[in-house]
């Protein structure tokens, strides 16, 4: 399969957008995703925190959702712990969630809340790192993760990928786990040829991941590092009519 606009196989865009992830070139030479917007504590902490935020992260702008939970964090670290929200009433946490974190959903978050802290609490002690130290693999990792509620294919492995790569955690079946797909891939993976509209459907979900997925396999770039490169080029790069022109400059080609 070859792009219909640039020209390439998904091995040789893969290839083109790790190595230019790796040496900082373009969009890159920032780089910022959500692993790097935890806050300096240690990585129990970050993996707490990671736990709460991700679940929000389909419901506003990232960059400003980890901008207000750093915020909040800096003065009240207490809302990391599932009892603040379980022994808070709903009306007041109701207006904890709109007032620290802006939330579009935010009754949504509150359910989540408060199920999710329920869980944790039953299952893993109240720490998100128990999570991770009871899981044996990727895929085991990705089956817990996804009993929370609101965790579904997209959050549950984004979490999943967050968590591998904050503690470089080494599992053999990592490959196993499809990349995360929000609308920044599947327009992305329009606007390069592969599909024929950048409509969220499960078709062109299901298709995107496969098609990312097996090329990062072929060429042997991690899916981890090329989902982290792929989010930055969707939600910070060069967007124009020219895809090429976007293609070269966001990649410093």
């Amino acid at each position: 399969m070859v792009s219909k606009v640039l020209n390439k196989t998904p091995e040789e865009i893969v290839d083109d957008i790790c190595k230019a992830y790796t040496n900082s070139q373009g969009i890159f030479i920032e780089k910022t995703n959500a692993e790097d917007y935890v806050p300096d504590a240690d990585k129990t902490v970050q993996i707490q925190f990671l736990f709460w935020i991700i679940q929000m992260d389909y419901a506003t702008k990232s960059s400003k959702l980890y901008e207000n939970a750093n915020r909040l964090y800096k003065t009240n670290t207490e809302w990391l712990n599932p009892n603040f929200f379980l022994n808070m009433p709903n009306a007041v946490l109701l207006d904890f969630v709109r007032k620290n974190f802006k939330p579009r959903y935010a009754n949504e978050i509150v359910k989540r809340f408060k199920v999710n802290a329920k869980l944790l609490n039953e299952d893993y002690s109240g720490k998100a790192i128990n999570i991770i130290s009871s899981s044996n693999s990727a895929l085991e990792l990705l089956s817990r993760i996804k009993r929370f509620r609101g965790f579904g294919d997209k959050l549950a492995n984004f979490l999943v990928r967050t968590y591998i790569d904050l503690l470089k955690l080494s599992y053999t079946d990592i490959d196993q786990v499809l990349q995360p797909v929000d609308i920044h891939d599947v327009r992305l993976t329009y606007e390069w040829g592969f599909i024929d509209s950048m409509k969220m459907t499960q078709q062109n979900i299901k298709f995107v991941k496969e098609l990312w997925s097996e090329a990062c396999k072929k060429t042997r770039w991690s899916w981890i590092t090329f989902d982290k490169a792929l989010w930055l080029i969707g939600s910070k790069g060069q967007r124009t009519d020219d895809y090429i022109s976007d293609y070269q400059t966001n990649l410093g080609l």
